[in-house]
């Protein structure tokens, strides 16, 4: 199994209007390729503006080959276009998490 864990750093204060954009233009497309996300999360703290999704995954072959399908799509480019124009991203943070079999 393979988790892929983003954390997104998200401009300050504007934590709300990020999560509003990903239900509106983000959520649906996303899902349609990926399927559920293990957790989709916000940080409890205040001032702490982020979010973090978890998506699983057999291996990376079948990451890639799901994701390469959602970036193709221009739902998806949109989306990732307003994000970007609306300079809510500040970064992310990208980690592939392995199983470990004991």
């Amino acid at each position: 199994m393979l988790i892929d864990h983003r954390v997104y750093y998200i401009a300050k204060g504007r934590l709300e209007e990020a999560i509003q954009l990903y239900k509106d233009y983000g959520y649906k497309v996303q899902t349609e390729y990926l399927g559920q996300p293990v957790a989709f999360m916000r940080a409890t703290a205040q001032g702490d503006d982020t979010y973090v999704h978890l998506w699983q995954y057999a291996n990376e072959t079948e990451r890639l080959e799901k994701r390469n399908r959602l970036q193709a799509d221009p739902r998806w480019k949109l989306y990732v276009e307003k994000l970007h124009a609306e300079h809510l991203l500040e970064k992310q943070d990208t980690r592939m998490l392995e199983s470990i079999d004991f």
